[in-house]
């Protein structure tokens, strides 16, 4: 366990069974000026999370998958408290899928320890529960329902985990018409990235 700084900083909480990345990270954030605590497992902040202080959680991912989910459940219920998870995500898209339908601010794949601070500060600033969150869902379901229905069918196989080229066999359209309806969906929709799509999504009941 470590903790750097003041009871007034913004906290991090670190969750990785790698020394050397959990390192790097607790130097990043604490030179931004962080109080840090760091976990060697997901069921080691598990365990603790409902009596941390509001702050943003970095998860390492490696091979743990089922450690993490179980973890990402409690997260989810936990308003206080935004989480991200960093690993090697280029060949786990179906994961990165899983990790963001049970919350994750951002789902990052091999980033440098700068790039994770600017994304943890990012997950910081929703740590406490939004003013009207009742309505979320609503508008959601709103924002779903004005797509066509090829955008939705879209929707669905990038919700899935699918890839433009599987979403493409599997409609029987070429990647270049699905990589269109994916930007229309997700200017309608209102989202800049995938992650936003994936959050969008859930909060539609999909």
């Amino acid at each position: 366990m470590v903790e750097i700084g003041r009871e007034i900083d913004p906290r991090a909480y670190l969750v990785d069974s790698d020394p050397v990345r959990a390192s790097a990270f607790s130097q990043a954030f604490a030179r931004k000026g962080f109080r840090i605590r760091t976990f060697t497992s997901p069921g080691e902040l598990e365990h603790v999370a409902d009596d941390l202080v509001a702050g943003c959680v970095i998860v390492g991912v490696d091979h743990d998958m089922d450690a993490v989910l179980k973890a990402a459940a409690t997260l989810k219920q936990a308003s206080h408290l935004r989480w991200l998870a960093v690993g090697d995500f280029s060949h786990r898209l179906e994961d990165v899928v899983r990790l963001m339908k049970l919350g994750a601010a951002d789902v990052l794949s091999c980033p440098d320890a700068a790039t994770v601070v600017e994304a943890g500060q990012a997950a910081l600033a929703l740590a406490r529960p939004e003013p009207d969150k009742t309505s979320a869902p609503e508008s959601a379901r709103q924002r779903v329902e004005l797509l066509s229905r090829r955008e939705r069918e879209v929707l669905d196989g990038l919700v899935a985990g699918g890839t433009n080229k599987t979403i493409a066999q599997k409609l029987q359209l070429s990647p270049r018409t699905v990589e269109t309806h994916r930007a229309h969906l997700m200017d309608r929709l209102g989202a800049s990235s995938l992650a936003d799509l994936i959050k969008l999504a859930a909060e539609a009941g999909i």
